[in-house]
């Protein structure tokens, strides 16, 4: 099988959802039998390619187009024996008592478009109906993170509405992802490109802000280390960049 890049499995904002990546890989149920699994939302089918290397059984779903979207990656990886694509509403998945580990990202913020929280719990709901008892669902989320136009931007989360959206499944961990330095230098990030814009425009103007956006991150990143100590401070959710759920049916 081709050698799975992180570019692949998660196409947007890959430094920072590599991190949820891990945190899946350390503290999932993904290790074992093959586990029957689903992806919401899969847009490109990144993460159905990711769980189906590990040998887990996936359906692939997002609401139309899915399998002409996902199946070209999918074959690339060699895994399409174990996966198989339907177009799915997060709000009515056709399944009850079926999936081992459901998983997806970024995906309440679209179904909770115009402030629709009915339909983000309905997915919620939804998501709890097709595990089956035991089964996990695994999210990662954005909380204080900038604007990304790629797939799409709606809602942020906070750790109290987290709370309450999960509050039908049972040993629900909320926690911080992705933590405040992290916020800060995403956002310091951002603002330099506002200035050195990186698309755009004349090609050498713009070679030369990738270049120096670029090196000002490479001079950053290190410091995104103290977030091993911050995000154990006790108000660090209030400037995290993702929070993590690990609920279970």
């Amino acid at each position: 099988m081709v050698s799975l890049s992180n570019q692949d499995v998660l196409k947007w904002d890959v430094d920072n959802w590599s991190v949820a990546l891990a945190y899946w890989q350390r503290y999932g149920k993904l290790e074992g039998a093959p586990l029957e699994c689903l992806e919401i939302g899969a847009n490109q089918g990144g993460l159905s390619v990711w769980l189906a290397s590990k040998g887990h059984r996936v359906v692939c779903s997002d609401l139309e187009r899915t399998d002409a979207s996902a199946r070209p990656l999918v074959t690339r990886y060699g895994v399409l024996d174990r996966v198989t694509f339907e177009d799915i509403n997060a709000t009515a998945i056709p399944y009850e008592n079926h999936f081992d580990v459901i998983v997806f990202k970024s995906v309440l913020g679209g179904v909770g478009h115009n402030r629709a929280i009915e339909r983000q719990r309905a997915a919620i709901a939804s998501m709890h109906r097709a595990l089956k008892p035991g089964g996990e669902a695994q999210v990662v989320v954005p909380f204080c993170h900038p604007y990304h136009a790629y797939p799409a931007d709606y809602s942020r989360f906070s750790r109290e509405q987290l709370q309450a959206l999960f509050s039908d499944f049972r040993d629900v961990k909320i926690g911080i992802r992705t933590g405040p330095t992290t916020t800060m230098l995403t956002f310091v990030t951002y603002y330099l490109k506002l200035i050195l814009p990186v698309h755009g425009g004349n090609r050498l103007r713009r070679a030369a802000n990738r270049l120096l956006v670029g090196a000002a991150g490479w001079m950053m990143f290190p410091l995104k280390y103290l977030d091993a100590w911050m995000n154990h401070l006790p108000d660090a959710h209030v400037l995290a960049n993702h929070l993590y759920v690990s609920a279970r049916k």
